[in-house]
């Protein structure tokens, strides 16, 4: 099986590619659209700065994190929220519900290819893959007047971390909406994942005590898609965070792979 996936990975990044090149081609052939949903995406960001930047207004940290600090975390949120949407969840795993209902997902089932690659990442939306470059621009800017001292050690292991973090909150989507073939009208299910990941990641890990510490470090481990990644980059590197990270994320995706071909081999046909 490892064999497998090795030999095909080659195959699977330039069905990717093509994939993206048609991702462009769609978003831009309209551009006025294209341009409104960039303003709106780019509005959105707007308003998370604008929030701490009043919340800094009479204090210097906040759970120990400077303002440029938490910019460098706000503009990481960004390029992490516009990845995992625009790769994995508005066109892909939101979708999987109402493809189940219109039997779409039949036609999507006979292709030569993954199952899971089809309708987990076959669709991405340009859109917001286009946005993270304000997120990159925000964490330069704000790593530049942070006074963090840069280490490409520490910025290896952070994107590492970072990577893993992705990877749980892949396989959580993929978890959830796999139920999609099984449980009628589960359109609520994609969005429970997405929710929990992008509202409780955004805030640094710091700020979580008792039993939402214990929930979000090993449960639901939203802090290694956005905090432990700035926190090692801007602080330094606490090495039992990279071991915990890779271990989570090897369990999760291995979880989601099994639910996923569990509930696939209970699906009905939707002409059946």
């Amino acid at each position: 099986m490892r064999h497998m996936v090795i030999k095909d990975l080659p195959r699977y990044i330039r069905i990717y590619r093509v994939l993206l090149k048609f991702s462009f081609i769609q978003a831009t052939a309209y551009p006025v659209s294209f341009i409104i949903e960039l303003f709106v995406e780019v509005g959105h960001q707007l308003v998370s700065i604008v929030f701490f930047k009043i919340m800094y207004t009479n204090v210097e940290e906040i759970a120990g994190w400077t303002f440029y600090e938490i910019l460098f975390f706000v503009g990481m949120s960004i390029v992490v929220a516009e990845i995992f949407l625009g790769l994995v969840y508005i066109w892909n795993l939101r979708e999987l519900p109402e493809k189940v209902r219109t039997g779409d997902v039949d036609l999507a089932l006979l292709m030569p290819i993954n199952s899971l690659f089809n309708l987990s990442l076959g669709r991405p939306y340009f859109t917001s893959i286009l946005s993270t470059f304000s997120g990159f621009y925000l964490m330069f800017y704000a790593f530049g007047k942070s006074g963090s001292v840069f280490s490409f050690p520490n910025l290896l292991v952070g994107f590492l971390i970072l990577l893993a973090g992705l990877v749980i909150c892949y396989s959580f989507g993929v978890i959830f909406s796999s139920f999609a073939f099984v449980v009628d009208n589960a359109y609520t299910l994609p969005y429970i994942a997405e929710r929990i990941f992008i509202y409780f990641a955004e805030n640094p890990h710091q700020v979580y005590r008792g039993v939402l510490r214990a929930l979000f470090f090993f449960v639901v481990p939203v802090i290694f898609v956005i905090s432990v990644p700035s926190a090692t980059i801007l602080k330094g590197i606490d090495w039992k965070y990279v071991w915990q990270s890779l271990l989570l994320a090897f369990i999760f995706l291995v979880v989601a792979v099994k639910t996923w071909k569990h509930m696939l081999s209970k699906y009905s046909s939707a002409s059946s």
